[in-house]
């Protein structure tokens, strides 16, 4: 996928929030014909349909042994794609294992996505239907967003998505994710921009979603 709408703003105002994803983007594609590839998308896998795995999950799964996997798991945790800690998988952008605001229904599956943008790129990732729910960070109103055969519907229509603005020190999934949440109109982005007191990029449902499929559209391929 390429970004096309956002296109000219990702030049100016998200040149920095786009610069690390697509970084990990290069990196998920020079390791995909690698061992290192498999468990990675093994665990993407896993984790869309609601289940965790585990090292030794892994090792059975792909015939490697534990020792290789756990080395594997903590390159892949050193790149900053997934988080691998205390021998246990966390997350995997977009997944996490642990409930998020981000809910997605898959199919039968439950999951969870690390923030909005993350949610929105899951079904150009997996080429499924996905039904998002959410909810407004200003004002705690319910959002749904649902993917249907190249369909999307969103409650409220004007839902937008702010992302902040800031160097990203540390991995994403700590100082980046918390922070990319759905609001039910650009008034309610503003407000909460004002409230804590730093500047962040406000996208429309559109942009968001683009900016979703660049960023993991390529991930299982």
């Amino acid at each position: 996928m390429r970004i096309t709408n956002v296109e000219c703003r990702m030049k100016k105002e998200l040149k920095g929030l786009i610069e690390r994803p697509e970084k990990k983007k290069i990196y998920v594609v020079s390791i995909r014909q690698t061992d290192l590839g498999k468990i990675h998308r093994l665990i993407l896998t896993s984790l869309s349909k609601g289940q965790a795995i585990s090292p030794q999950g892994i090792a059975d799964n792909i015939n490697i042994n534990l020792d290789a996997v756990t080395r594997h798991l903590k390159t892949l945790d050193e790149n900053d794609i997934i988080r691998f800690k205390e021998g246990k998988i966390e997350s995997a952008y977009p997944f996490t294992t642990k409930p998020t605001t981000h809910q997605l229904i898959i199919g039968q599956s439950k999951t969870y996505a690390l923030c909005a943008v993350d949610a929105l790129g899951v079904p150009s990732m997996l080429q499924k239907d996905v039904s998002i729910t959410s909810s407004c960070s200003y004002c705690e109103k319910s959002i749904a967003v649902d993917f249907q055969q190249s369909e999307v519907n969103a409650n409220p229509g004007n839902l937008v998505v702010w992302m902040p603005r800031k160097k990203v020190e540390g991995k994403s999934v700590n100082c980046m994710c918390p922070h990319i949440d759905f609001f039910c109109n650009r008034e309610h982005a503003d407000s909460w921009q004002e409230k804590i007191g730093y500047q962040g990029v406000v996208l429309n449902l559109r942009e968001a979603i683009e900016v979703g499929e660049f960023i993991f559209g390529d991930f299982l391929k």
